[in-house]
């Protein structure tokens, strides 16, 4: 829930929600849900917005946060502390490498390597994988990987949103009222 920081600090405007809550706010709020008109409302139906991602993505286990931050970055090697930027035909091992030491840095629960895989070919449909040609590299896969813009698009379509999760500025957190109508008040109290 984004949350505008106009009332922040402001103590006397929550004490008015308050005593409004006290003085059959509850009640009138009850009154307003149980007569909401649901018609047509499926809860199967997530609205589609930045924060309808961040609750998909929240609720994810390991792999599609990971996915998200190696497309956020732009690099297979966001386990590392010092990522090179590694992006297309990645060796299979190494990426689940990164994954497991992204997991650790960032107090995720790593799922198995056949999990893992699974989920990064769902998330991005146009990977391949590959084996290397070379007498020496026969028995190494490797993910044959599209361009960050195709595996972001494709990201973006198996999540249902659109590209502003890749935004420098939605990224940071720093829009907190971004989704905020200016026409309509967050809370009204009484005068």
């Amino acid at each position: 829930l984004k949350v505008s920081d106009a009332q922040k600090e402001n103590h006397q405007y929550f004490a008015d929600i308050q005593e409004q809550l006290d003085n059959g706010g509850y009640e009138a709020l009850l009154y307003d849900l149980l007569n909401e008109d649901l018609t047509g409302f499926n809860p199967r139906i997530v609205p589609e917005s930045a924060q309808a991602f961040d609750i998909k993505l929240r609720s994810a286990d390991s792999v599609p946060k990971y996915i998200y931050d190696v497309l956020r970055e732009g690099c297979f090697d966001v386990g590392s502390t010092t990522p090179s930027g590694i992006w297309q035909d990645c060796s299979k091992d190494a990426v689940y490498v990164d994954y497991g030491n992204w997991c650790e840095m960032n107090g995720e629960v790593k799922v198995t390597k056949y999990l893992f895989g699974k989920t990064l070919m769902t998330l991005i449909p146009s990977i391949d994988i590959t084996r290397p040609g070379t007498s020496s590299d026969m028995r190494r896969r490797m993910y044959d990987i599209p361009s960050i813009d195709l595996a972001r698009q494709e990201f973006c379509k198996a999540y249902k949103t659109d590209a502003n999760i890749w935004d420098d500025f939605y990224v940071q957190g720093n829009d907190s009222t971004s989704n905020l109508r200016p026409d309509v008040p967050l809370l009204e109290t009484r005068s």
